[in-house]
């Protein structure tokens, strides 16, 4: 009897159309060997264990920086937040690694839109005219220029893309960022681990509802950055999604953030960008070895 129905059930399911991608997707499934680092990782640190997600208004600081792997980073990830330290008086500074265009036509359009939307909100801009996907860490030259321009901004909060966060170059912006820490001291930084792509480990939520419909402007400003995706749909949509964080009906947007002090946070990407970056990254140009 039980070998009749399992027949059954056999020729049903390869009568099943979709069940040949079922097929396809489980063949082509790599095995992530980063989980499991990953998960070694967030065991072995303190501060991950029993995290509470509290509700905060701004930095403390008035003296802000942001490292934006590409133009439009910076608004995607703490747009509303940024917004809302403006208002507040706070001065912010945001350093732009790579361009989100590709042609030099487009390059000079998208900052020239980076530009009117840091002139818009009260932020001051600097590009590293790095390449999107060719991010260096060791060209001494693109180090110094970051270090010098750290040094020069002194920041009492830092935000950059959460160094989990699921896209190459917003990890090597953290993996570039661990390397000129390595050639400075700014130990009273605040990290403001920002997120794009990947839900992230927050310990701050930020309550974006009064300053949302500007965050939107801005980012509809962005005209000439790369990508199939409808951009502010998509962002939106995560600053939607993390109100589950916030404390009070009528709080709709909110923007999730991991803060730590900055020591805690290099401690975490030298750990985890310690393993093979064949682990890591999925573009080739990124898999030579760390120097030491």
């Amino acid at each position: 009897m039980f070998k009749k129905i399992n027949k059954i059930i056999v020729f049903l399911l390869r009568k099943i159309s979709t069940h040949r991608n079922y097929l396809f997707v489980l063949k082509n499934f790599k095995p992530l060997l980063e989980l499991k680092h990953v998960n070694n990782l967030l065991e072995s640190k303190r501060f991950f264990q029993l995290i509470e997600t509290v509700e905060l208004d701004v930095p403390k600081g008035k003296r802000i920086t942001v490292i934006a792997p590409h133009t439009d980073d910076d608004i995607f990830g703490a747009g509303g937040t940024l917004l809302k330290a403006a208002s507040q008086g706070a001065k912010i500074s945001v350093i732009y690694l790579s361009n989100s265009a590709k042609t030099p036509a487009k390059i000079k359009l998208v900052k020239q839109e980076a530009r009117a939307i840091c002139d818009r909100y009260g932020a001051h801009p600097y590009f590293l005219d790095l390449t999107p996907g060719d991010i260096p860490i060791d060209n001494e030259k693109v180090l110094i220029i970051l270090v010098k321009l750290l040094k020069k901004l002194s920041p009492n909060a830092l935000f950059i893309s959460f160094f989990l966060d699921d896209h190459d170059d917003h990890r090597r912006a953290n993996q570039l960022f661990m390397k000129a820490m390595g050639l400075m001291d700014l130990h009273k930084v605040e990290i403001w681990a920002y997120q794009i792509y990947s839900t992230l480990i927050g310990n701050v939520i930020v309550d974006i509802t009064s300053t949302v419909n500007e965050k939107k402007v801005l980012m509809k400003m962005w005209k000439n950055v790369e990508g199939r995706r409808d951009w502010v749909h998509y962002i939106l949509g995560i600053n939607m999604a993390n109100c589950r964080y916030l404390s009070k009906e009528g709080k709709r947007y909110g923007e999730l953030f991991f803060v730590v002090p900055v020591r805690e946070y290099i401690d975490l990407c030298q750990e985890y960008f310690s393993i093979a970056q064949t682990d890591i990254y999925h573009n080739s140009k990124y898999h030579l070895p760390i120097e030491k």
